[in-house]
């Protein structure tokens, strides 16, 4: 019922999506994550510029760029999920997600 009221009037629920994080200001508030924000602009623009989902992982992987989920646990959050040993091993379908 918490959730209903807090979705009522507008507030996020959960963790923060890659590429937000809570605000330092209002917990109750999703602003951009600087760092985060910088890859989905640039998974972004690799998509406009025609690549596929499978380019832009490869793509990733070798500018050696942390997955979301190891870019989670960098910063102290579990997300839970898979994890890989191998810290930039991006999936198609993890961009596909982001996308």
């Amino acid at each position: 019922m918490m959730n209903q009221a807090r979705v009522a009037k507008g507030e996020p629920v959960g963790l923060p999506v890659y590429g937000y994080m809570k605000s330092p200001d209002n917990p109750k508030l999703w602003v951009p994550d600087p760092e985060a924000a910088e890859v989905v602009r640039m998974i972004y623009q690799l998509s406009l510029q025609g690549y596929g989902t499978e380019q832009i992982a490869k793509y990733l992987q070798d500018e050696q760029v942390l997955t979301p989920s190891q870019y989670s646990l960098r910063n102290g959050n579990d997300r839970g999920g898979r994890k890989s040993y191998n810290l930039y091993s991006w999936s198609p379908s993890t961009v596909a997600k982001i996308l």
